[in-house]
């Protein structure tokens, strides 16, 4: 393997609360020893990545639950579960669409002041009976939601969490 090194910038987690990284800009919080997605949005905004301990921590008593009937576009959801929670939002084209622009987000900002980062995006032109799967992981305490830009001949047919 080549000898080859790459830092990223590096910070307390106080230091990051203060730091307004660029949109997409990746950082190390040193405190907790994991990484910061920043979204531009400011001071202390972005999305702390979790370290795969935290992810398997609550896994074993983790089931599949079939959320469908109960979620829509559009709407906003909190992921109250007390894990790390996998979405997975499954749509039905019911005739030709264009590129409907599908995405999976979670909000960064604060209560009253959303900061929607989009974690998953599908834009490609579908045509009568093909299906797509959006999924994205969604921290515990955080808003999500599944936006469509054209709804026409798209159709929800399930929405499954991993909680």
């Amino acid at each position: 393997m080549p000898n080859i090194q790459v830092q990223f910038r590096r910070g307390t987690t106080t230091q990051h609360s203060s730091f307004a990284g660029a949109e997409g800009e990746v950082t190390v919080d040193t405190d907790l020893d994991t990484l910061m997605v920043h979204t531009g949005g400011g001071a202390g905004t972005g999305v702390r990545l979790a370290k795969y301990s935290e992810l398997s921590a609550g896994s074993p008593s983790q089931t599949w639950s079939n959320q469908t009937s109960s979620r829509a576009f559009g709407t906003t959801y909190t992921n109250n579960t007390g894990n790390t929670i996998s979405v997975h939002a499954r749509i039905y084209a019911s005739g030709n669409q264009p590129a409907p622009g599908i995405a999976l987000q979670v909000n960064t900002g604060t209560t009253g002041s959303p900061v929607w980062l989009t974690i998953s995006y599908l834009n490609e032109s579908l045509v009568l009976d093909d299906s797509r799967t959006i999924v994205g992981l969604i921290p515990d305490g955080i808003e999500y939601r599944v936006t469509v830009t054209n709804t026409t001949n798209i159709n929800l047919t399930s929405w499954l969490e991993l909680r």
